[in-house]
């Protein structure tokens, strides 16, 4: 693994709390939302808990939650690391070209395939209960897909691989800075899956393998284009599975 060091313009308080931004935004927007599917579903006499239920952990409302809350997250992100523009994005973030993507992806759909395995053979859901009324639908699974593969890839990586991984290797050293940015990676999904020990493990090998891409090559780009892959894996696997796989 390549060690440099990684000058950035900003410490840990804009590391931590960028993060911690992104979640009370999609906090924020997901009870707008909800308040807003209340009045609807009121206004047309279809208020019951039944109704609520159904369309507040549908694709179609969480998908586009996630979507307007990773396109406020980027916005604030992108003023926050170019201090308004007093530095340049990409080079700050270390958006940069790096070589072939071919293998990065490659080694993100075995991976996905290899925590498949595992998950089988431990006779757990390939798809948590929990995202399974999200890919409900074929409405669902559009938005689900914009949301889960162009969308969190490029909000994620920023985040913890652009925003918190240089600040890390600053203080803990390369080893330091991948160990800590995975985790705080893998805990940050307890959001989506909840206190899930299996489901956060997993989360924590994706994030091992992208937070290595990100040492190893020096740029953002190959870990954003593994976790797009990795997550098409999971999205296409999920809408088969709910959809599909009667």
């Amino acid at each position: 693994m390549k060690s440099s060091p990684e000058n950035v313009p900003w410490g840990w308080r804009t590391a931590i709390g960028l993060p911690l931004a992104h979640l009370i935004i999609q906090i924020v927007l997901a009870l707008g939302g909800s308040s807003l599917l209340l009045v609807v579903l009121w206004a047309t006499s279809r208020l019951n808990a039944d109704n609520l239920q159904a369309w507040a952990t549908s694709g179609v409302f969480v998908g586009s939650i996630g979507v307007l809350g990773g396109l406020v997250s980027l916005a604030l992100i992108y003023a926050v690391v170019t201090r308004l523009r007093k530095w340049p994005f990409r080079a700050t973030i270390k958006w940069v070209r790096s070589g072939r993507l071919w293998p990065v992806i490659l080694g993100a759909v075995l991976l996905g395939g290899a925590m498949d395995t595992v998950t089988v053979a431990m006779h757990k859901p390939i798809v948590p209960d929990v995202l399974r009324p999200m890919f409900q639908g074929y409405a669902a699974a559009a938005v689900m897909t914009l949301f889960a593969v162009i969308v969190t890839p490029v909000v994620e990586e920023v985040l913890f691989r652009g925003v918190m991984y240089p600040v890390s290797v600053r203080s803990l050293g390369v080893p330091g800075g991948v160990a800590l940015v995975s985790l705080l990676f893998a805990l940050a999904h307890v959001a989506t899956y909840g206190v899930d020990v299996y489901l956060v493990g997993q989360t924590l090998v994706a994030g091992l393998y992208l937070t290595w891409l990100r040492a190893r090559t020096r740029s953002l780009i190959p870990s954003v284009a593994a976790h797009a892959a990795l997550n098409l894996y999971a999205t296409l696997e999920a809408i088969v599975i709910v959809n599909l796989w009667k």
